[in-house]
């Protein structure tokens, strides 16, 4: 672990006893890395239809942040269908079947094969693996008033399920550890505090029962203040 980690856990309430233990992420595999590394963005890894990109993309960067922290923001799961939204150039693709597909290959790099028992289970291999956490859940990227601005409204139900809720259901159903909440609302419910989107879809209808949810940056602080 390095001495800057190790520095903050001496520091930590943890050691009081006073809260939870603290979890130090980073982001593989576009890139951002202790050590800069040069790699091709999500959205042009499905170009080579090659499974392989993504888990060996995934694969480098977890023995690294082993030494660095305990999971891995990643894989980003996201459908984006509207061209205007602002960070694409993270997303695998728009045909949620490849999203699906690349998804669940950076998972298995992150976890390692016999790391993908779910939150239930250890990872196979601790000291080269990390935990996945997959973002941004659900519908980030979606288009008008269901992307990134904090609107309401947008697809239907079905649309929905079919279109930009399929990779989570792949990513839950392969063992997934791990979800970040979105920025933004759902049928004018956010993301973070949705009971339908995170409890009685992601966790009752796709599996993911025992996994951790996490808020994006500030959006916990958001509910709060209203």
């Amino acid at each position: 672990m390095c001495p800057s980690i190790q520095l903050f856990l001496s520091l930590s309430p943890y050691n009081l006893h006073y809260t939870l233990p603290q979890v130090f992420s980073l982001i593989p595999p576009s890139g951002l890395l202790p050590h800069p590394s040069l790699r091709s963005s999500p959205s042009l890894l499905p170009h080579a239809f090659a499974l392989a990109l993504p888990h060996a993309f995934a694969l480098t960067p977890s023995a690294t942040l082993t030494k660095q922290g305990d999971q891995g923001l990643s894989p980003i799961l996201q459908v984006c269908t509207d061209p205007r939204f602002g960070r694409m150039e993270e997303n695998f693709s728009e045909d949620p079947l490849l999203v699906s597909h690349y998804g669940v290959a950076a998972l298995r790099g992150l976890q390692g094969h016999d790391g993908l028992g779910g939150a239930d289970s250890y990872l196979g291999s601790p000291a080269t693996r990390v935990a996945s956490q997959a973002k941004h859940f659900a519908m980030y990227g979606a288009g008008l008033k269901d992307g990134y601005t904090p609107m309401g409204g947008g697809p239907s139900l079905r649309t929905t399920f079919e279109l930009y809720l399929r990779p989570w259901r792949d990513y839950g159903m392969a063992g997934g550890r791990g979800v970040m909440a979105a920025h933004n609302m759902i049928d004018w419910v956010p993301c973070p505090a949705n009971k339908r989107m995170l409890t009685d879809t992601l966790r009752n209808r796709f599996g993911f029962r025992n996994g951790y949810i996490g808020s994006d940056n500030t959006n916990v602080e958001g509910l709060v203040r209203g």
